[in-house]
Protein backbone atom coordinates (compact mmCIF):
# COMPACT_ATOMS: atom_id res chain seq x y z
CA UNK A 1 0.00 0.00 0.00
CA UNK A 2 1.32 3.17 -0.89
CA UNK A 3 1.85 6.27 0.95
CA UNK A 4 -0.78 8.71 -0.46
CA UNK A 5 -3.32 5.01 -0.18
CA UNK A 6 -2.62 5.34 3.96
CA UNK A 7 -3.07 8.80 4.08
CA UNK A 8 -6.30 8.49 1.78
CA UNK A 9 -7.75 5.66 4.35
CA UNK A 10 -6.79 7.94 7.47
CA UNK A 11 -9.42 10.77 5.95
CA UNK A 12 -6.60 12.92 4.25
CA UNK A 13 -6.75 14.51 0.39
CA UNK A 14 -3.89 14.65 -2.11
CA UNK A 15 -3.95 18.22 -1.69
CA UNK A 16 -3.55 18.51 1.95
CA UNK A 17 -0.26 20.28 2.98
CA UNK A 18 2.00 17.71 2.43
CA UNK A 19 3.69 17.10 5.42
CA UNK A 20 5.69 14.38 6.82
CA UNK A 21 2.71 12.49 8.71
CA UNK A 22 -0.60 13.44 8.89
CA UNK A 23 -1.40 15.84 12.05
CA UNK A 24 2.42 17.82 11.88
CA UNK A 25 2.62 21.38 12.22
CA UNK A 26 1.96 22.85 8.82
CA UNK A 27 3.52 26.14 9.52
CA UNK A 28 7.16 24.71 10.85
CA UNK A 29 9.40 24.05 7.93
CA UNK A 30 10.71 20.77 10.00
CA UNK A 31 7.56 19.00 9.00
CA UNK A 32 8.24 18.76 5.75
CA UNK A 33 11.07 16.08 5.30
CA UNK A 34 9.36 13.94 2.76
CA UNK A 35 8.84 16.95 0.90
CA UNK A 36 12.15 18.28 0.65
CA UNK A 37 13.74 15.16 -0.38
CA UNK A 38 11.79 14.42 -2.83
CA UNK A 39 13.10 17.66 -4.10
CA UNK A 40 17.10 16.91 -2.98
CA UNK A 41 16.13 13.44 -5.65
CA UNK A 42 14.53 16.11 -8.59
CA UNK A 43 17.67 18.29 -8.27
CA UNK A 44 20.03 15.38 -8.10
CA UNK A 45 18.47 13.88 -11.25
CA UNK A 46 18.00 16.28 -13.27
CA UNK A 47 20.59 19.18 -12.27
CA UNK A 48 23.74 20.10 -12.98
CA UNK A 49 25.81 18.23 -10.64
CA UNK A 50 26.65 14.60 -10.00
CA UNK A 51 25.59 12.98 -7.15
CA UNK A 52 26.12 9.11 -6.11
CA UNK A 53 23.05 7.17 -8.11
CA UNK A 54 23.34 5.03 -5.04
CA UNK A 55 21.78 7.58 -2.59
CA UNK A 56 18.50 8.48 -4.96
CA UNK A 57 15.62 7.36 -4.26
CA UNK A 58 14.51 6.01 -7.14
CA UNK A 59 12.98 2.07 -7.71
CA UNK A 60 11.12 2.59 -11.04
CA UNK A 61 13.25 3.58 -13.70
CA UNK A 62 17.39 3.19 -13.83
CA UNK A 63 19.09 5.81 -11.81
CA UNK A 64 20.99 8.56 -13.45
CA UNK A 65 21.87 11.81 -11.88
CA UNK A 66 23.16 15.30 -13.08
CA UNK A 67 21.45 15.48 -16.32
CA UNK A 68 21.49 19.45 -16.49
CA UNK A 69 18.36 19.65 -18.16
CA UNK A 70 16.56 21.47 -15.14
CA UNK A 71 18.07 24.62 -12.90
CA UNK A 72 14.06 26.00 -12.12
CA UNK A 73 11.83 23.90 -9.33
CA UNK A 74 8.36 25.43 -9.12
CA UNK A 75 6.83 23.97 -5.19
CA UNK A 76 3.31 24.48 -6.46
CA UNK A 77 0.07 25.81 -7.84
CA UNK A 78 -2.46 28.72 -6.81
CA UNK A 79 -2.07 27.84 -3.10
CA UNK A 80 -3.20 30.86 -2.19
CA UNK A 81 -6.61 30.00 -3.81
CA UNK A 82 -9.25 31.77 -1.17
CA UNK A 83 -11.92 29.39 -3.14
CA UNK A 84 -10.51 26.17 -1.73
CA UNK A 85 -10.55 24.69 1.60
CA UNK A 86 -6.82 23.61 1.11
CA UNK A 87 -5.60 27.55 1.20
CA UNK A 88 -2.14 28.26 2.64
CA UNK A 89 -1.07 30.84 4.69
CA UNK A 90 1.93 32.47 3.43
CA UNK A 91 3.39 30.97 6.76
CA UNK A 92 2.59 27.29 5.47
CA UNK A 93 3.99 28.05 2.19
CA UNK A 94 7.34 29.69 3.63
CA UNK A 95 7.48 26.59 5.69
CA UNK A 96 7.57 24.18 2.83
CA UNK A 97 9.55 26.17 0.57
CA UNK A 98 12.40 26.78 2.68
CA UNK A 99 12.22 22.55 3.63
CA UNK A 100 12.50 22.31 -0.70
CA UNK A 101 15.02 24.78 -0.99
CA UNK A 102 17.72 23.74 1.60
CA UNK A 103 16.06 21.72 3.91
CA UNK A 104 15.77 24.53 5.88
CA UNK A 105 19.01 25.95 6.12
CA UNK A 106 20.38 22.13 6.43
CA UNK A 107 18.49 21.44 9.83
CA UNK A 108 16.42 18.54 7.70
CA UNK A 109 19.69 16.87 7.38
CA UNK A 110 21.71 15.64 4.46
CA UNK A 111 19.96 14.44 1.17
CA UNK A 112 17.18 17.64 1.56
CA UNK A 113 16.44 20.46 -0.62
CA UNK A 114 17.30 21.07 -4.26
CA UNK A 115 20.30 23.21 -3.16
CA UNK A 116 21.71 20.50 -1.77
CA UNK A 117 21.59 18.33 -4.43
CA UNK A 118 22.51 21.11 -6.86
CA UNK A 119 23.85 24.77 -6.05
CA UNK A 120 22.75 25.79 -9.42
CA UNK A 121 19.37 25.14 -8.46
CA UNK A 122 16.41 27.19 -8.12
CA UNK A 123 13.07 27.74 -6.65
CA UNK A 124 10.93 29.65 -8.40
CA UNK A 125 6.89 30.59 -6.32
CA UNK A 126 4.27 28.86 -7.19
CA UNK A 127 1.60 31.10 -9.30
CA UNK A 128 -0.36 32.78 -7.36
CA UNK A 129 -4.35 33.49 -8.28
CA UNK A 130 -3.71 37.30 -9.11
CA UNK A 131 -1.50 40.43 -8.52
CA UNK A 132 -1.13 39.61 -4.87
CA UNK A 133 2.05 41.67 -4.05
CA UNK A 134 1.45 41.65 -0.21
CA UNK A 135 1.68 38.05 -0.50
CA UNK A 136 5.02 38.34 -1.28
CA UNK A 137 5.99 40.99 1.10
CA UNK A 138 4.72 38.70 3.66
CA UNK A 139 7.40 36.26 1.96
CA UNK A 140 10.16 38.31 1.76
CA UNK A 141 9.51 39.30 5.66
CA UNK A 142 9.02 35.77 6.81
CA UNK A 143 12.92 35.03 5.01
CA UNK A 144 13.67 37.90 6.70
CA UNK A 145 12.70 36.84 10.12
CA UNK A 146 12.69 32.84 10.04
CA UNK A 147 16.03 32.15 8.36
CA UNK A 148 19.09 32.81 9.90
CA UNK A 149 20.89 33.98 6.36
CA UNK A 150 17.54 36.24 6.09
CA UNK A 151 18.07 35.15 2.34
CA UNK A 152 14.64 35.36 -0.24
CA UNK A 153 14.73 31.47 -1.14
CA UNK A 154 12.75 32.43 -4.65
CA UNK A 155 15.69 33.48 -6.68
CA UNK A 156 14.33 31.56 -9.59
CA UNK A 157 11.92 33.63 -10.01
CA UNK A 158 8.80 35.22 -8.72
CA UNK A 159 5.55 34.34 -10.55
CA UNK A 160 1.78 35.44 -10.54
CA UNK A 161 -1.48 34.41 -12.96
CA UNK A 162 -3.65 36.83 -14.35
CA UNK A 163 -6.12 36.72 -16.77
CA UNK A 164 -8.12 39.70 -18.28
CA UNK A 165 -11.79 39.35 -18.16
CA UNK A 166 -14.59 41.69 -16.73
CA UNK A 167 -14.90 40.40 -13.03
CA UNK A 168 -15.29 43.46 -10.58
CA UNK A 169 -13.46 42.10 -7.96
CA UNK A 170 -12.60 38.05 -6.45
CA UNK A 171 -15.94 37.88 -5.01
CA UNK A 172 -17.67 38.15 -8.01
CA UNK A 173 -16.89 35.20 -11.21
CA UNK A 174 -16.49 36.84 -14.38
CA UNK A 175 -18.82 36.28 -17.40
CA UNK A 176 -16.51 36.80 -20.18
CA UNK A 177 -12.77 37.68 -21.62
CA UNK A 178 -11.72 41.19 -22.09
CA UNK A 179 -8.89 42.58 -24.10
CA UNK A 180 -5.74 43.36 -22.84
CA UNK A 181 -5.94 47.11 -23.38
CA UNK A 182 -9.56 47.51 -21.90
CA UNK A 183 -7.84 45.57 -19.19
CA UNK A 184 -5.09 48.02 -18.66
CA UNK A 185 -2.60 44.86 -18.77
CA UNK A 186 0.30 46.54 -19.26
CA UNK A 187 -0.06 49.39 -16.48
CA UNK A 188 -1.50 46.88 -14.10
CA UNK A 189 1.57 44.86 -14.89
CA UNK A 190 4.26 47.85 -14.76
CA UNK A 191 3.14 48.51 -11.74
CA UNK A 192 3.98 45.24 -10.10
CA UNK A 193 7.12 45.37 -12.10
CA UNK A 194 8.15 49.21 -9.84
CA UNK A 195 7.26 47.32 -7.20
CA UNK A 196 9.47 43.70 -7.41
CA UNK A 197 12.38 46.35 -9.19
CA UNK A 198 12.13 47.70 -5.18
CA UNK A 199 12.43 44.71 -3.10
CA UNK A 200 13.56 42.03 -5.02
CA UNK A 201 15.48 43.27 -7.96
CA UNK A 202 17.46 40.92 -10.19
CA UNK A 203 15.27 38.05 -8.89
CA UNK A 204 12.96 37.21 -12.55
CA UNK A 205 9.56 38.45 -12.84
CA UNK A 206 7.12 36.19 -14.45
CA UNK A 207 3.68 35.60 -15.32
CA UNK A 208 2.75 32.05 -15.29
CA UNK A 209 -0.63 32.06 -16.42
CA UNK A 210 -2.88 34.33 -19.16
CA UNK A 211 -4.81 33.46 -22.04
CA UNK A 212 -8.42 33.12 -23.55
CA UNK A 213 -10.56 30.22 -24.46
CA UNK A 214 -11.89 30.29 -27.63
CA UNK A 215 -14.92 28.88 -27.16
CA UNK A 216 -17.88 31.61 -26.92
CA UNK A 217 -19.68 29.38 -23.60
CA UNK A 218 -16.23 29.92 -21.53
CA UNK A 219 -16.44 32.89 -19.19
CA UNK A 220 -12.87 33.42 -20.18
CA UNK A 221 -14.14 33.38 -23.69
CA UNK A 222 -12.33 35.57 -26.33
CA UNK A 223 -13.38 38.77 -26.99
CA UNK A 224 -14.69 38.25 -30.96
CA UNK A 225 -12.82 40.55 -33.69
CA UNK A 226 -15.22 41.40 -36.72
CA UNK A 227 -13.67 39.67 -39.61
CA UNK A 228 -11.81 37.01 -37.75
CA UNK A 229 -12.81 33.59 -36.44
CA UNK A 230 -13.03 32.29 -32.94
CA UNK A 231 -9.48 30.99 -32.97
CA UNK A 232 -8.05 33.39 -34.71
CA UNK A 233 -9.40 36.23 -32.44
CA UNK A 234 -8.09 33.99 -29.64
CA UNK A 235 -4.87 34.14 -31.23
CA UNK A 236 -4.72 38.17 -31.99
CA UNK A 237 -4.88 38.77 -28.22
CA UNK A 238 -2.90 36.33 -27.08
CA UNK A 239 0.06 38.23 -28.75
CA UNK A 240 -1.68 41.40 -27.93
CA UNK A 241 -1.61 39.98 -24.40
CA UNK A 242 2.44 39.05 -24.49
CA UNK A 243 3.31 42.94 -26.16
CA UNK A 244 2.02 44.07 -22.94
CA UNK A 245 3.39 41.52 -20.42
CA UNK A 246 6.69 42.38 -21.66
CA UNK A 247 6.57 46.17 -22.49
CA UNK A 248 5.44 46.07 -18.93
CA UNK A 249 8.95 44.49 -18.12
CA UNK A 250 8.36 41.00 -16.74
CA UNK A 251 11.08 38.72 -17.69
CA UNK A 252 9.10 36.02 -18.35
CA UNK A 253 5.52 34.63 -19.48
CA UNK A 254 3.41 31.28 -20.08
CA UNK A 255 0.19 31.33 -22.02
CA UNK A 256 -2.16 28.90 -20.95
CA UNK A 257 -1.64 26.30 -22.22
CA UNK A 258 0.02 25.28 -24.99
CA UNK A 259 -2.44 22.36 -25.77
CA UNK A 260 -6.07 21.88 -25.03
CA UNK A 261 -6.71 19.90 -21.79
CA UNK A 262 -9.59 17.89 -23.38
CA UNK A 263 -10.09 16.62 -27.16
CA UNK A 264 -12.89 17.87 -27.57
CA UNK A 265 -12.06 20.73 -29.56
CA UNK A 266 -15.55 22.83 -29.13
CA UNK A 267 -15.88 21.76 -25.15
CA UNK A 268 -17.41 24.62 -23.21
CA UNK A 269 -15.40 24.71 -19.78
CA UNK A 270 -13.26 27.22 -19.01
CA UNK A 271 -9.85 27.13 -20.08
CA UNK A 272 -10.82 23.64 -22.01
CA UNK A 273 -10.26 25.85 -25.32
CA UNK A 274 -7.32 27.71 -24.51
CA UNK A 275 -4.74 25.83 -25.65
CA UNK A 276 -2.36 26.57 -29.59
CA UNK A 277 -2.86 22.82 -30.32
CA UNK A 278 -5.61 20.45 -29.63
CA UNK A 279 -5.61 17.89 -26.71
CA UNK A 280 -3.43 14.61 -26.49
CA UNK A 281 -5.62 12.65 -29.14
CA UNK A 282 -6.43 15.70 -31.09
CA UNK A 283 -4.24 17.42 -34.32
CA UNK A 284 -6.02 19.96 -34.52
CA UNK A 285 -3.06 22.85 -35.11
CA UNK A 286 -5.01 26.91 -34.04
CA UNK A 287 -3.94 30.49 -35.21
CA UNK A 288 -2.38 31.01 -31.91
CA UNK A 289 0.06 28.43 -32.80
CA UNK A 290 1.55 30.27 -35.86
CA UNK A 291 1.19 33.62 -35.04
CA UNK A 292 2.98 32.63 -31.53
CA UNK A 293 5.88 31.27 -34.00
CA UNK A 294 6.37 34.21 -36.00
CA UNK A 295 6.70 36.73 -33.28
CA UNK A 296 9.31 34.16 -31.83
CA UNK A 297 11.08 34.19 -35.00
CA UNK A 298 11.41 37.73 -36.02
CA UNK A 299 11.32 39.11 -32.10
CA UNK A 300 12.84 36.96 -30.35
CA UNK A 301 15.95 38.39 -29.89
CA UNK A 302 14.50 41.71 -29.24
CA UNK A 303 14.00 43.30 -25.87
CA UNK A 304 11.73 46.20 -24.78
CA UNK A 305 12.55 50.15 -25.34
CA UNK A 306 9.78 52.03 -25.27
CA UNK A 307 6.14 52.55 -25.20
CA UNK A 308 5.84 54.79 -28.71
CA UNK A 309 2.11 55.61 -28.50
CA UNK A 310 -0.61 54.50 -26.48
CA UNK A 311 -3.86 56.57 -27.43
CA UNK A 312 -5.90 57.51 -30.54
CA UNK A 313 -6.23 54.60 -33.19
CA UNK A 314 -2.68 53.13 -33.66
CA UNK A 315 -0.46 52.17 -30.83
CA UNK A 316 3.27 51.80 -31.05
CA UNK A 317 5.54 49.61 -29.23
CA UNK A 318 9.44 49.87 -29.91
CA UNK A 319 12.13 47.03 -29.67
CA UNK A 320 15.76 46.67 -30.02
CA UNK A 321 18.01 43.55 -30.74
CA UNK A 322 19.74 42.55 -27.67
CA UNK A 323 22.58 41.72 -29.30
CA UNK A 324 22.77 44.51 -31.63
CA UNK A 325 20.90 47.58 -30.33
CA UNK A 326 21.41 49.53 -33.11
CA UNK A 327 18.77 47.01 -34.89
CA UNK A 328 14.88 48.30 -34.08
CA UNK A 329 11.83 46.78 -34.49
CA UNK A 330 8.26 48.17 -34.11
CA UNK A 331 4.54 46.89 -33.47
CA UNK A 332 1.83 48.25 -34.51
CA UNK A 333 -1.81 47.36 -33.95
CA UNK A 334 -5.51 49.39 -33.19
CA UNK A 335 -5.99 48.65 -29.50
CA UNK A 336 -10.16 47.89 -30.45
CA UNK A 337 -12.29 44.59 -30.42
CA UNK A 338 -14.44 46.75 -32.79
CA UNK A 339 -13.15 45.99 -36.25
CA UNK A 340 -11.08 49.07 -36.84
CA UNK A 341 -8.77 49.83 -39.20
CA UNK A 342 -6.50 52.62 -40.44
CA UNK A 343 -5.60 52.08 -44.28
CA UNK A 344 -2.77 54.70 -44.64
CA UNK A 345 -1.27 55.12 -41.46
CA UNK A 346 1.84 56.99 -41.41
CA UNK A 347 4.97 56.49 -39.35
CA UNK A 348 7.76 58.82 -38.99
CA UNK A 349 11.21 57.55 -37.45
CA UNK A 350 13.72 60.26 -37.47
CA UNK A 351 16.56 57.70 -37.55
CA UNK A 352 15.00 55.62 -40.50
CA UNK A 353 16.04 57.61 -43.07
CA UNK A 354 15.99 55.51 -46.77
CA UNK A 355 16.54 52.59 -44.75
CA UNK A 356 15.16 49.15 -45.66
CA UNK A 357 12.73 46.42 -43.12
CA UNK A 358 10.50 43.94 -43.56
CA UNK A 359 6.89 43.85 -42.97
CA UNK A 360 5.18 41.08 -41.07
CA UNK A 361 1.72 40.13 -40.63
CA UNK A 362 0.34 37.36 -39.01
CA UNK A 363 -0.82 34.85 -40.68
CA UNK A 364 -2.76 31.36 -40.39
CA UNK A 365 -0.57 27.88 -41.24
CA UNK A 366 2.86 29.69 -41.82
CA UNK A 367 4.87 30.01 -39.08
CA UNK A 368 6.69 32.72 -40.21
CA UNK A 369 3.96 35.34 -40.82
CA UNK A 370 3.28 37.13 -44.36
CA UNK A 371 6.97 39.51 -45.53
CA UNK A 372 6.73 42.11 -47.38
CA UNK A 373 9.83 44.14 -47.67
CA UNK A 374 9.76 47.58 -48.05
CA UNK A 375 12.08 51.11 -47.92
CA UNK A 376 11.37 54.31 -46.09
CA UNK A 377 11.04 57.30 -48.17
CA UNK A 378 12.76 59.67 -46.60
CA UNK A 379 11.92 58.75 -42.86
CA UNK A 380 8.33 58.23 -43.55
CA UNK A 381 6.31 54.52 -43.80
CA UNK A 382 2.86 53.93 -44.73
CA UNK A 383 1.16 50.99 -43.74
CA UNK A 384 -2.20 49.40 -43.29
CA UNK A 385 -3.07 48.93 -39.27
CA UNK A 386 -5.59 46.80 -38.17
CA UNK A 387 -6.28 44.79 -35.16
CA UNK A 388 -3.67 42.28 -35.65
CA UNK A 389 -0.34 43.68 -34.73
CA UNK A 390 2.17 44.38 -37.67
CA UNK A 391 5.96 44.01 -37.34
CA UNK A 392 7.91 46.49 -38.57
CA UNK A 393 11.19 44.91 -38.50
CA UNK A 394 14.71 47.28 -39.55
CA UNK A 395 17.40 45.72 -41.84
Amino acid sequence: MDEYTRHAQKGFNEKDKPVTSPGMDTEDPLSYGRHARTFWNLAAMFGKTKSDTSLLDVKDVPKFSGLGLMDRFENGNEEDGYWTKYYWTPVDYFAVSSADYDGHEGRLGAKHGLNKADSNSKLVTSGMIQLDTDRVRTLYFLCRQLRTDKKFIWQGGVQYHYYSNDAVNNLKPPTRGISPEEDHLRQKLAKVRAFHDRLLPGVPLILGENGYDRNQHSWQKTPLLPGYTEAQSQGIMCIRSLLAVFMAGFDGYNQFMMRNATNDDNSPGVYATSGMIGGPASKAIYPAWYYWSAVVKWLGDFVPDKVMAESGQVWIYRLKNRLNPDKEAYVLFCPTTDGSIVKNFSFKLPSANNQTFNEIKLADNNDSGTVQPGKFLGNMITVEVGESPVMIVMD
